[in-house]
């Protein structure tokens, strides 16, 4: 999902609770290893090169870190997905979306994980993002505007319809409040299993 969405807080409340089910151990990594991300943070690359960077960042992490940690029958959870990419630096840039949608389908056909895209509304997202503790002053947010926000959540829909196990959970309830991270973790960590018949 897009800044703001509550990520970070999700993936550790459903690492607690997959570990309280399960008795398995989880591991949490990020998608985008440091030294890519500051190499990217640091410089000036199209949207094209700064995807093909992250596609790089991805594969290196599912290599040295994804595959072993499945190998020891431990259960992982990744921040962020190659959806983000194809939001982020595809979409967002305009570049052509079937062309980079084909490339990453080939690149990870063999990883296809059960997804959670977080829908929040643009304007709480926004909310959310400004108020970081990071600050998340970098490039890859300093535009962030409720318009841009806006356009980022409906990317991230035409994205969920295009590719394969993506589930939705919303970020609030029926009436609009907050659901918990300990809530919607439940509601993950359910559908996970029955997608893996856990």
């Amino acid at each position: 999902g897009v800044d703001g969405c509550g990520k970070t807080t999700l993936a550790k409340a459903l690492a607690e609770q997959i570990k309280n089910d399960t008795n398995k151990d989880v591991v949490i990594c990020r998608a985008l290893e440091q030294p890519i991300r500051q190499l990217i943070l640091s410089s000036n690359f199209s949207p094209e090169t700064e995807f093909l960077l992250q596609m790089g960042g991805l594969n290196n992490q599912l290599e040295t870190v994804v595959k072993p940690a499945i190998d020891s029958n431990k259960v992982v959870i990744i921040d962020r997905w190659y959806y983000s990419a194809l939001v982020y630096q595809v979409l967002a840039n305009g570049l052509d979306y079937n062309k980079y949608l084909k490339i990453v389908k080939s690149i990870f056909s063999t990883y296809e994980p059960f997804t959670v895209w977080m829908q929040i509304s643009a304007m709480r997202a926004f909310a959310r993002a400004n108020k970081s503790p990071d600050d998340m002053i970098d490039k890859f947010h300093e535009q962030l505007s409720l318009i841009r926000v806006g356009k980022l959540t409906q990317y991230y829909e035409k994205v969920s319809y295009d590719c394969p196990k993506i589930g939705m959970i919303k970020v609030t309830d029926n009436m609009g409040e907050e659901r918990s991270p300990e809530s919607m973790a439940k509601s993950v960590a359910e559908r996970a299993y029955k997608e893996f018949n856990v």
